[in-house]
């Protein structure tokens, strides 16, 4: 493997620093957008043209974010990004997309395609990329608790205050796909 070392470009500040493990907490959240909506939101039965149209843009927002965290934690920093390898002492485990899936993203998400979103599927393959994001932003944000973080009580007490909603949700996720 590559030796990962930030992008000389750009430094990021303590702050930013701080700001990207929010930002990315957020990102995280997104990514359940498409199963709350499934599990809580979506009526039975028939939807009308208004419902199928928030369903898709809860699929798409889920797909964007999942893309985002991947790119956070990819080896290889473009100009001003903010990633993984940018703190120290994180041990960074690379992306967790493979390199088709990050092209589907790619295409579903940035480009107009023929495919119809369904075409890449939605619930089960949604869900395990969820999954194997949500393994990547446990390890940092484990990390950023024990360790970028250490002796800040007051910053350890609002970092990532509901990992217990997320790994509860992530847990149904989970049973969902055996």
């Amino acid at each position: 493997m590559p030796s990962q070392k930030p992008s000389q470009e750009y430094k990021p500040t303590g702050k930013e620093l701080e700001d990207a493990c929010l930002q990315l907490e957020f990102c995280m959240r997104q990514t359940l957008a498409f199963y709350l909506w499934q599990t809580h939101f979506k009526p039975d039965g028939e939807m009308r043209d208004e419902c199928q149209i928030v369903e898709t843009a809860t699929f798409v927002s889920v797909l964007l974010n999942i893309r985002m965290i991947d790119e956070f934690f990819d080896s290889k920093p473009f100009k001003t990004d903010i990633k993984a390898i940018h703190y120290q002492s994180f041990k960074n485990p690379g992306n967790f997309l493979s390199a088709k899936e990050r092209q589907t993203l790619n295409e579903l998400i940035f480009h107009l395609t023929y495919k119809k979103i369904g075409a890449f599927g939605t619930r089960i393959n949604t869900y395990k990329l969820i999954i194997r994001a949500y393994k990547h932003f446990k390890n940092f944000m484990t990390f950023m608790h024990d360790d970028f973080f250490v002796g800040q009580r007051d910053v350890q007490g609002l970092l990532w205050p509901d990992k217990e909603w997320f790994e509860s949700l992530v847990a149904e996720m989970a049973k969902l796909e055996n």
